[in-house]
């Protein structure tokens, strides 16, 4: 690197995110780090989660570098005020010497990483708002006014998360970008897949992805499934993620005596592959930025189910149903029950402006300083 010439000197890019589990903000920095132009641009990835990542052996092998920081904050007498974190963050920067600093999250507490990158003499500095919800609300109040001078550039994954961060601040929307072919319904994957975990073909199938926490909603979710299955016993529940709180939830399916009715899978590295065994795809979030998994379902061709706290942004086919939280779980498994469950086109709606290839693109001139900085 130090013999290329300055033509050809790889932009450094450093990307920082909680951690690089599966997840929204972490599937779009990994589509992003799969289709960009890796002869242009390098990236380094800094994380605060000291266990093994789940997309860091990829990172690896696309020449990638994992870096750890100290959390933001583990109590007082650890890391008080994050000092620890950004003195963590101050070294990497001036030891690496980056063009760019792109930091995800949800949280007004990110600012402090852009003014550190400020004070190192970082160039470019993004805040990227990946959700709708923090639980530090009122901290991000306070320094939103911050995010104007010490970050070059504002992200948001859609209207209503960049409106959470930055308030009336200019923002502009990035789509949560995924390979659409990837996810384009198979029906010999269908088949495969129902034959592995014996699904009837004639079986309905509701499908969520999400991690096990408490976000998800996972509890109501298996509530909603109970009343469903109640209406249509040919029924089956898969439910993708790890997390906290899956010893509670696969009690609850005990206790429901649904243990023969519902799946509860880990992650899994083919993921496009498991849309095909669904007939419907059913969140039941308490909150949401935009969610990846959504546009990763209505490419599918999927009909959708959301939250109505899920924003009506993530209808992305026009074919998505909304529907409170409050409604109750019977309101819900009607809804399902008087649903057309036959598939949809993938190229109907906005769904084309999800193509990772176009929003890689448009990153990387974001990147090169070729659109012109929010002011």
């Amino acid at each position: 690197m130090k013999n290329e010439s300055k033509a050809n000197k790889k932009i450094r890019v450093l990307q920082i995110s909680g951690a690089m589990n599966m997840g929204g903000q972490e599937t779009l920095i990994m589509n992003l780090f799969r289709n960009i132009d890796r002869d242009k641009f390098e990236f380094d990835f800094a994380v605060h989660d000291e266990k093994e990542n789940y997309y860091e052996k990829e990172i690896k092998e696309l020449g990638g570098t994992m870096i750890r920081l100290s959390p933001m904050s583990k109590g007082p007498s650890k890391n008080f005020l994050g000092i620890k974190h950004c003195r963590d963050l101050a070294s990497v920067l001036k030891t690496n010497h980056y063009d760019v600093v792109h930091r995800h999250g949800n949280s007004g507490v990110i600012v402090l990483d852009l003014i550190v990158c400020r004070l190192c003499g970082v160039p470019m500095r993004i805040a990227h708002s990946h959700n709708t919800f923090c639980e530090n609300k009122y901290i991000s109040l306070m320094v939103r006014p911050l995010f104007r001078n010490f970050a070059t550039k504002r992200l948001a994954c859609g209207e209503e998360s960049g409106k959470a961060l930055f308030g009336k601040q200019p923002f502009e929307v990035i789509n949560n970008g995924i390979d659409l072919k990837k996810f384009h319904f198979s029906d010999s994957k269908r088949k495969s897949l129902r034959k592995k975990y014996k699904i009837n073909d004639s079986d309905t199938v509701l499908l969520n992805v999400g991690r096990l926490e408490k976000q998800k909603n996972h509890s109501f979710l298996i509530d909603v499934f109970k009343a469903y299955h109640k209406v249509n016993p040919h029924s089956k529940l898969v439910i993708i993620g790890e997390g906290s709180l899956q010893k509670m939830l696969e009690d609850q399916i005990s206790q429901y005596e649904l243990t023969n009715n519902v799946l509860i899978l880990p992650n899994q590295h083919n993921i496009s592959d498991f849309y095909n065994i669904a007939d419907v795809f059913i969140m039941t979030s308490l909150f949401e930025g935009m969610p990846t998994v959504s546009v990763e379902a209505q490419a599918n061709g999927l009909q959708c189910v959301f939250s109505d706290v899920i924003t009506k942004e993530a209808d992305h086919s026009g074919y998505t149903k909304f529907i409170s939280l409050d409604a109750g779980a019977n309101a819900w498994a009607k809804l399902i029950a008087g649903l057309d469950l036959s598939r949809k086109s993938s190229d109907c709606g906005k769904i084309k402006e999800y193509d990772i290839k176009n929003v890689a693109q448009k990153i990387s001139d974001i990147y090169l300083n070729r659109h012109k900085e929010t002011e």
